[in-house]
Parts: structure tokens; sequence; C-alpha cells
């Protein structure tokens, strides 16, 4: 379950999460409803259906906590979004902000929408995101450049219509909270795995970014967290798109056997959320978050002192999955020519 650390961190805060109708997302909505009584939950995602069903979910959560609450909506709310679509980004930082702005009602569908300087998000979770599996030489450029709007330059965007309303001095900071920016990064933008490469490069870009961004908000009271997982038991590898466009459409064995979604968003949460202490290079532990297996915590450090040895690890793993793949192939094929000679039998 949260800490009580945690709980303080997130209580009476506007919140907007990305990625919220599935998987992580969405276990992470359900920990912050459960646990916590933040000001404005704020979910988002490109299935509304699914999203209304969460959001319901959220809200008998907060209502078990608030019996004499009047209004069942009010606390959690509901704005659909593509993160594939900058229009669409654009759309849903603006009215985020004029939901908070406006004390919990709705964005007006006739009202202006709220300026950057008049902010009232207080933490920003990135966890929209998609994957992808296909060779770099298989794979359309318009593919590489749909996984990055998707994994990276959406949550800059967001970042950057969010920020400036919230960017005030630590000295001037009254709340007990400071305002945080929680990207979900992956353990595989700390090690490029083949077959990966337009995935490897977004979450790649996440980690530089949250990186250089932690400097320039460091006089400020904006925290910035990156937060990178292993493979979580989620849809993540059957909506991963391919090279061509297509969906890759199979469950990996990997994310199978990944870790429960549940467990890794409450290590999440109160890791970011808990008190900082120091790592052994001088840094915040809550500032770099590796919410992985001890398998995958060791490949990270493995790419640090025995690079060579991982390449050689990940190139085995590569050829075998491409064998692997090529007698599925074969016996598709074989499948498809006994069922042609059976119907002409016929």
């Amino acid at each position: 379950m949260l800490s009580e650390q945690t709980c303080n961190e997130l209580n009476n805060q506007s919140i907007l999460l990305t990625g919220a109708s599935g998987g992580l997302g969405k276990a992470i909505a359900i920990q912050i409803s459960k646990y916590c009584t933040p000001k404005n939950l704020i979910l988002s995602g490109r299935n509304i259906d699914t999203l209304n069903d969460i959001a319901n979910e959220c809200r008998q959560y907060q209502k078990q906590k608030q019996k004499d609450h009047q209004d069942d909506n009010e606390g959690v709310h509901v704005i659909p979004a593509d993160l594939s679509n900058k229009e669409s980004v654009q759309k849903l930082g603006e009215s985020a902000i004029q939901l908070c702005s406006s004390s919990s009602s709705p964005p007006s569908s006739s009202g202006g929408i709220g300026s950057s300087s008049s902010c009232c998000v207080d933490i920003l979770i990135n966890c929209g995101g998609i994957s992808s599996r296909s060779d770099f030489i298989d794979t359309k450029l318009d593919i590489d450049e749909r996984v990055m709007q998707i994994n990276f330059f959406s949550g800059a965007s967001l970042a950057k219509i969010l920020v400036p309303g919230n960017s005030k001095s630590n000295n001037s900071s009254t709340s007990s909270s400071s305002s945080k920016i929680i990207w979900i990064s992956s353990v595989q933008g700390l090690m490029g795995i083949p077959s990966r490469t337009s995935y490897a490069a977004s979450k790649f870009a996440v980690q530089g970014y949250c990186e250089a961004l932690r400097g320039e908000l460091a006089s400020s009271n904006i925290s910035v967290h990156c937060v990178s997982p292993g493979y979580i038991k989620t849809n993540l590898s059957l909506s991963a798109i391919k090279g061509d466009g297509t969906n890759h459409g199979t469950m990996d064995d990997a994310t199978s056997n990944g870790s429960d979604p549940t467990d890794v968003a409450i290590e999440i949460l109160n890791t970011v959320c808990g008190v900082a202490g120091i790592d052994i290079i001088g840094g915040n532990k809550n500032d770099f978050v590796v919410a992985a297996t001890l398998s995958a915590k060791v490949a990270i450090w493995l790419r640090l002192l025995c690079p060579g040895l991982l390449q050689n690890l990940l190139v085995q793993r590569y050829e075998k999955a491409k064998k692997k793949k090529a007698l599925l192939q074969e016996e598709e094929e074989e499948d498809v020519v006994v069922a042609v000679s059976d119907k002409k039998i016929d």
C-alpha cells in the first residue's frame, strides 16, 4: 500500500496522468484514489469508455473516504487525448489548466482556455506510451517519428505547457508539497535492445531530457523524477507497433512473466514521494528510479562496468529470437501449403 509520506505528498494536489486507460497508468490511478485524496485527478488516454470506467472506480474509492461528499464526480476527471497528435496534446494541457483553475469544475465549452501563468496542475505523470517490435531496416521513418511523438515529444509538450505557472522559487513556496514531473521511462532507456530501436531511442531521449530539465528547475519548487520500470505484465507488447505500422499482436514471454502493475505502481509512488535519500554518487535517490527486477538492475550495471559482455548477451538473445521467428514462419508456410493441397484434393 502507499505510505503515509506518499499520501502527504499527493493529498490536495491536482494530478494529470496520461496513459491512464490501462496497464501501469490504470494501476497508478487506482492506488492514488484508494489511499490518497488529491484535489483533482485527471485521467487521460484514447479510449473514453475505458477511462470513464476507471474514473468511476476511482470515484468509489474517493467516496469511501469522504462519506459526506455531495458530488461523486468532483475530484476525478476524464480528458481523452491522442498523444500521437500534437494538437490533441496541446488541448489536453490547456484543458487540464482550465479544469484545475476552475476549482474542480469541468472545462467550459464556451469559456477561454487558462494560460500557463495561472496553471494549477501540481503533478504531471507522463505514463502514456507505445512500444515497437521491428529491426531498424524494416521500420519506416514515420513509425520512428510516431513512437518518438508518443513516448517523448508529448511529455515534453505537456511539461512546456504546465511548468511556467509552477516554476516559483523554492524560497517563495509555502506548500509542504513541491510540484512534480514524474516521467515513466524504461530500463530500455538505459540499454538498447535489438529490434527495439524506435522504442529505445524514445526512452533514451526521456532519460536525457529529465536529467537536463532537473538541472534547469533545481532552483524552483518543481522536482523531476525519471522512472525506469522493467517488464510489466500489461498489454504493451500486444499493442506494440511494427515497422510497417501494424500491431505486433503478440504477448512476449518476458512481458507475460513481468511484474504485476499494481506492485510497480506502489513502488514508483512510494519511491518518488518518499523522503529523498542520498545515493552513492551524491544524488537524490528518488530522482532516478529503477523499478525493475534484480536481473534488469544487473544488466544496467553490466552496461556501465562490462559493456562488451552485455552487448554479447544482447546479440545472443537477438540471434535466438531471429531463429525462433524464422522457424515459426516456416511452420506457417507449411501449414498454408498443406491447406491449399487439401483444398485441391477436395
